[in-house]
């Protein structure tokens, strides 16, 4: 039987240009840690769904948003390719680094409140408190909801000065719905101790003067933390990749993303290096020394 060659050509050319576009058509799904730095989990889900929308409008890809509240089933799924942009926390990123890296092409995070990638923590105290951890008696620490970090780092600091984990010193451990709210248990309370975000402390003594004349700054933190830490797959190809970068950071675009982030508090998106999070991964790696002295 012979085969018309030119017939034939074009059958090829056909299926090879309907099998790239079913494989340019494949989703790209964008998944986070539900808890990683929102007040609650709807509003974690609002914003990511809104962004993701907003970036396929803008894009032209199938973009699809994933919200879990297992950080290892993202992690699973981040690694088995159901997901090929991932937003962990920070210590999930150390407990899984060579087998994330050895994934993704690119990191990212996304900013919350701050002019610059990293934060920095304050660990706050009303001035007319002594301080005396040594002495058992009511005191109570308060923190924003689903500051993992915040506890960590005072965690860190309290082994590391006074040999002792923050919750064997504290009596009551409160969560609070707004950063400013910590500010102001720690204003009122005499025997109130709290954990917040410089930018936040310095904003909102700004507008009221009188908290830095009842509050006083115990410590401060190294500004190394991330609130979270984003990977993007090897999966996605670098055209595609490169177009969801360039609306998600560049200037041109800084209406949608302000309209996208208006109910949370995440203000952009950039870019990581690996060698901007070894600061806080030394760290974390002493804390975790610290933490093992303990019984």
């Amino acid at each position: 039987m012979l085969v018309n060659k030119g017939a034939f050509l074009k059958y090829l050319v056909f299926v090879l240009f309907f099998t790239l576009n079913i494989l340019q058509a494949k989703d790209i799904v964008f998944g986070m840690y539900a808890k990683s730095f929102y007040s609650s989990e709807k509003e974690s889900n609002l914003t990511l769904k809104i962004w993701v929308k907003e970036l396929s409008s803008l894009t032209g890809l199938n973009l699809k948003s994933a919200l879990y509240r297992d950080e290892e089933k993202l992690y699973k799924d981040y690694l088995s390719g159901k997901v090929q942009f991932a937003s962990f926390s920070a210590g999930i990123y150390l407990n899984h680094k060579k087998e994330l890296l050895a994934r993704s092409q690119k990191l990212y995070t996304i900013r919350i409140n701050e002019n610059n990638k990293f934060m920095e923590y304050y660990f706050i105290k009303n001035k007319k408190r002594k301080l005396d951890f040594i002495k058992k008696e009511d005191i109570k620490i308060y923190f924003k909801q689903n500051e993992k970090m915040a506890k960590m780092w005072l965690d860190y600091f309290m082994l590391k000065e006074y040999k002792q984990e923050y919750k064997q010193v504290f009596t009551s451990e409160y969560e609070l719905k707004k950063q400013s709210e910590v500010v102001y248990k720690v204003f009122f309370g005499e025997k109130n101790y709290g954990v917040i975000p410089r930018t936040i402390y310095e904003t909102l003594s700004e507008i009221n003067p009188q908290i830095k004349k009842n509050i006083e700054v115990f410590a401060r933190s190294k500004p190394i933390f991330l609130t979270s830490l984003g990977l993007i797959s090897k999966e996605v190809s670098k055209k595609d990749t490169n177009r969801i970068i360039h609306f998600s950071t560049d200037e041109e675009h800084e209406k949608s993303r302000q309209e996208a982030f208006s109910i949370s508090a995440a203000t952009s998106v950039v870019l990581l290096e690996e060698e901007e999070i070894l600061p806080y991964e030394k760290m974390y790696n002493e804390y975790k020394i610290l933490k093992s002295k303990v019984k």
